[in-house]
């Protein structure tokens, strides 16, 4: 009972001290976002910014990712679960060097591919493919990414190739690796330290606890040569530093609650706990605690807070238990909003009717007329905000094209700079003068604490001081253009990526086909090449800055190298883009009718137009020639062509040699038919016997079709003499087939020509005929 009273009253005066904190950290305001804003849940267990620049929150159940505009989440399946029987702790995140995201939670864990963004649904593959011994008891990951496996009582080192043996009886809550070390911290508060390369024990550091004292849970954070380390028991915690090179504990803040997790900003600590937060600055060693977390529009929470860390921009990030997630800026925008329950309100009312006086009525559509500094005179109308320098000049307006966040323009007043800021229906427009033009419009609304009204026609004015007061119809705004603190550019570096690609006006998703192609294999944050059929040449990219101080700050210098629209560096923002740069700052980049080819974009992005410090990204669109204008198409026609010519010479050589044997044996076989004819002819003449014949010829006589088509070719070839004759032309004069022709001749020309002998006549014949036959052949 008596502790229990000490607890409680511990806790009060811990709350007092909170109450009275005055620091610019426990001055911060928060935005809020929760499950109305695309988070998969209002309970925030871990958080993290990632090397992208993402925030990547896990609630219960789900990994979210915010990109600065939008959440995302994907949900893991039953049979994605692994056992962890020796983690007894809660959600517990980690990151390896195989683009794998580990969340351990009582018992279990879970394993991301942040390649495609999917839960692996089979994690014991995903160990098998590590070489890493089975079965996994616990899992951890050190600053430098390297995976650390325990099996039994032995730890595994994946990259390290080590394995050493844990001590008995004691449960190991985590471990890292500096300067060349490995620290195992166990629950009774020790630390043995190991050389990471040997793995041979170097030291063993106490815990400083009462003998058999151990920790519930524990979370470690490397810090410099130091390491922090936020510890738990059953009704109190305490965070402590080892110094690695005194190799003492040092406690730096106890409490009678549980203190959840710790992040280094600035020089000081920021540890979340039960009630809030804490701050430890460790210069000077001072502690506060902030227990009410302020909201816009002057709220204020009391939660538990489970989580915390900064992005690359210095804006704290904070994880509850069950208020969501909460964002304070690393500076904070001083609009001073006083609603007429503030008796401030009504002294500001009060010196701006003495500066103004009474406020003229317009007709419509002009709602107020101010003249500054340089004679130009600004009107506010209905549709837009109208500059006319001189009388004779023409009037320039700008509209929501033009970076006006609403076109209703109500009020407008010149600032110290002699800029000019409009009041709208919704939102506040700041026009940046130099010289005789306005070289950059930025705008204000809700998210920046300029309250989600309208502006009161003509109430506007800057005092002796150079304080701006204007009039919204629940608030006085005050504030003084030169307090306004923009980021150096050096401190906020942007590295845009790719969140949306969308294909035809379809969205794409990893390793999903569309028109049966895949298009990208990665997540679109991780993709660099993007291919697409020629019919698919539509394109509309998105791309986050990922800024989150102010999104409609972001500014995009971008090139298409083969686009004539973007084929020069340009520089776009929300006031300039008509509309590509939206007030949440994403850029989107439409590519429409591409022509078969590859595409190269190069994107930087900035929170100042006039600086351009980094290289920019660079991304490549391949589009694909159609089927029947492919290389490869080309190229098997190529070949194609090239194999019937070479077919063709091949065949034609070869008929060539034919030809060429025919022609040989046709002009033998003439001549046999000459020499034959003129042997007729002399046997005729001479009047050879029987004997004779037989000396000459076989005994076998002629076909009687033989010798009726000789009758006519005999005659023919005497007559003809010398000139030349094709077997073709004596086929056409024995009216006969040349095939048949040659197959008589094959059978019947060697026969005895008795029979055709005696039925030649060569009297017609006689004067034309010479006695000498052509030369015989062999």
């Amino acid at each position: 009972m008596i502790k229990q009273v000490l607890s409680k009253t511990s806790l009060l005066l811990l709350l007092s001290v909170a109450a009275t904190a005055k620091s610019e950290d426990a001055q911060r305001v928060f935005l809020s976002f929760d499950a109305s804003n695309g988070l998969a849940d209002n309970s925030a267990q871990t958080l993290r910014c990632a090397q992208s620049g993402r925030i990547v929150i896990t609630t219960i159940g789900h990994v979210n990712f915010y990109d600065g505009s939008s959440f995302t989440h994907i949900d893991p399946l039953k049979e994605d679960v692994y056992p962890l029987e020796k983690y007894h702790g809660h959600y517990h995140l980690y990151y390896d060097k195989h683009r794998h995201l580990w969340l351990k939670d009582k018992r279990q864990v879970t394993c991301v591919n942040l390649e495609i963004e999917h839960f692996e649904h089979d994690v014991s593959k995903v160990f098998r493919d590590l070489n890493i011994p089975q079965p996994v008891d616990d899992l951890f990951s050190d600053s430098d990414s390297c995976l650390w496996t325990q099996t039994g009582n032995i730890l595994y080192g994946l990259e390290h190739h080590l394995k050493i043996t844990l001590k008995n009886g004691l449960e190991l809550h985590d471990l890292d690796v500096l300067d060349n070390e490995l620290l195992l911290f166990y629950n009774d508060g020790s630390v043995s330290v190991y050389d990471v390369h040997s793995g041979k024990q170097k030291r063993e550091l106490k815990g400083n606890l009462a003998e058999h004292e151990t920790y519930q849970s524990s979370v470690i954070l490397a810090d410099g040569h130091s390491f922090l380390q936020i510890c738990n028991g059953e009704t109190k915690a305490e965070l402590r530093r080892l110094d690695m090179k005194t190799h003492e504990w040092t406690t730096l803040l106890s409490t009678p609650y549980h203190l959840n997790n710790m992040a280094v900003h600035h020089g000081r600590i920021y540890i979340a706990c039960e009630y809030g937060y804490w701050m430890y600055d460790k210069k000077t060693g001072a502690s506060e605690h902030v227990a009410a977390l302020q909201l816009t529009k002057g709220r204020s929470l009391n939660t538990d807070v489970n989580t915390l860390c900064f992005d690359h921009q210095g804006g704290m990030w904070i994880g509850t238990e069950k208020r969501g997630l909460l964002y304070s800026r690393p500076y904070a925008i001083p609009f001073k909003n006083y609603p007429w329950s503030d008796p401030k309100a009504t002294d500001y009312v009060l010196k701006l009717e003495a500066v103004l006086g009474e406020i003229p009525s317009y007709h419509r559509p002009v709602n107020c007329i101010y003249k500054d500094s340089r004679g130009w005179t600004w009107t506010g109308t209905y549709t837009g905000l109208q500059l006319q320098r001189h009388a004779d000049d023409s009037i320039q307006t700008f509209r929501r094209i033009d970076g006006l966040i609403n076109e209703m323009v109500h009020s407008v007043v010149e600032d110290e700079n002699h800029d000019i800021w409009a009041g709208t229906s919704f939102g506040l427009t700041h026009l940046y003068i130099k010289g005789n033009d306005v070289v950059r419009v930025e705008t204000y609304y809700n998210r920046d604490d300029v309250p989600n009204e309208s502006f009161v026609n003509g109430r506007a004015v800057m005092m002796p001081d150079s304080t701006i007061v204007m009039q919204t119809l629940d608030h006085m705004i005050v504030f003084r253009a030169s307090s306004f603190r923009h980021f150096k550019p050096e401190e906020s570096i942007l590295h845009p990526k790719m969140v949306q690609l969308m294909v035809n006006g379809h969205q794409v998703s990893t390793n999903v086909p569309l028109d049966g192609k895949v298009i990208i294999h990665k997540t679109p944050l991780r993709t660099r090449d993007i291919y697409v059929n020629y019919n698919q040449a539509t394109l509309n990219l998105a791309f986050s800055g990922m800024n989150y101080f102010r999104p409609v700050q972001t500014y995009y210098r971008v090139r298409v190298k083969g686009i004539p629209r973007f084929n020069d560096w340009q520089v776009l923002s929300y006031s300039n883009s008509g509309g590509l740069v939206d007030k949440n700052g994403l850029f989107h980049l439409p590519l429409m009718d591409l022509t078969p080819g590859e595409y190269q974009v190069e994107l930087q992005a900035s929170l100042d137009p006039g600086v351009w410090n980094e290289q920019p990204e660079v991304w490549v669109i391949h589009v694909d020639q159609p089927w029947w204008r492919t290389t490869g198409l080309y190229l098997t026609l190529g070949i194609l062509v090239l194999l019937l010519l070479v077919a063709n010479l091949v065949f034609y050589n070869r008929n060539m040699r034919m030809r060429l044997m025919r022609r040989n044996e046709e002009v033998e076989l003439v001549k046999r038919i000459k020499i034959f004819a003129h042997r007729c002819y002399a046997l005729k003449k001479e009047k050879l016997g029987m004997a004779n014949y037989e000396s000459i010829y076989s005994d076998v006589t002629m076909s009687e079709e033989f010798v009726d088509i000789m009758l006519k070719i005999v005659p023919y070839v005497l007559r003809m003499g010398s000139k030349p004759i094709s077997i073709s032309e004596l086929a056409q004069v024995a009216a006969i087939d040349t095939v048949h022709f040659y197959e008589l001749l094959d059978r019947d020309l060697d026969k005895s020509p008795r029979m055709l002998v005696d039925r030649l006549d060569f009297s017609e014949l006689s004067t034309l005929v010479s006695h000498k036959a052509p030369t015989s052949v062999c």
